[in-house]
């Protein structure tokens, strides 16, 4: 009798036919969560830079989710502060309107602080309902907070307004002193040249007579008077005129 203890074809066959169920069951996986990456075995690297951005990204829903919770909480506050608001003009129209004592009765007046009173009142139902959440908003509850802050505060001074004014000073002293040596050197310069300019101008110059302004003034104006001279032939410059 013979028997057959290997099937090659057979072994083969199956070991094709498990490779293509893996295949078939990876694409099926890939397809029902729509991802590329399910196992870490699809790309290890891809992975960690996925993992680290979906992190990021839920981090990023989380805040924007208390941001969008606390512009919540701010506009049931900013609501009931709206109504407080409304009351409070209320009130001093009421106390306003109570002030001309010469028209009104003893009983408008009355009638008016009984509203007065009304409006206190609703003042501190609104201030003691407003909540978000369970928290009270306007109750006082919400106040700042502080921690490891020293109770008692001492020699404490304050000199950032000194101190700017003091640094405007500085500065002023030190353009005033720049400009004060600058016209020094100027005067020195000019003092220097005093035998190229008239000896009556450089005199008062020297005396303190005669400002810069006005020194350069002058100069300019003689020169364009020596430039007219020339050209009119009357100058010291003129051709045929008479030599100092």
């Amino acid at each position: 009798m013979t028997r057959i203890n290997t099937n090659v074809s057979s072994l083969n066959a199956q070991k094709s036919l498990a490779r293509s169920n893996m295949q078939l069951q990876e694409a099926l996986t890939r397809l029902s969560t729509g991802l590329r990456i399910n196992v870490g075995k699809d790309d290890p690297a891809g992975l960690i830079a996925s993992e680290v951005l979906r992190s990021d990204i839920i981090s990023v829903e989380r805040a924007i989710s208390n941001s969008e919770r606390a512009n919540q909480m701010i506009a049931t506050a900013d609501s009931s502060l709206g109504q407080v608001s409304s009351l409070l003009n209320d009130i001093r129209g009421l106390v306003s309107d109570a002030a001309n004592t010469g028209a009104l009765s003893a009983e408008q007046i009355a009638a008016n602080q009984l509203q007065v009173d009304s409006s206190l009142e609703a003042i501190d139902r609104i201030a003691q309902v407003t909540a978000f959440q369970g928290k009270r908003l306007l109750d006082g509850s919400m106040d700042f907070i502080t921690s490891g802050v020293s109770d008692s505060i001492s020699n404490l001074q304050i000199d950032q307004a000194n101190a700017d004014k003091q640094i405007a000073q500085a500065k002023a002293e030190e353009r005033r002193a720049m400009a004060v040596a600058l016209e020094q050197e100027m005067r020195a310069r000019v003092v220097e040249s005093e035998a190229e300019v008239p000896r009556a101008m450089a005199e008062a110059f020297r005396q303190g007579n005669l400002g810069i302004m006005d020194y350069y003034r002058m100069q300019n104006l003689r020169a364009d008077t020596d430039m007219r001279g020339v050209i009119a032939g009357t100058g010291e410059d003129a051709p045929g005129a008479p030599k100092k």
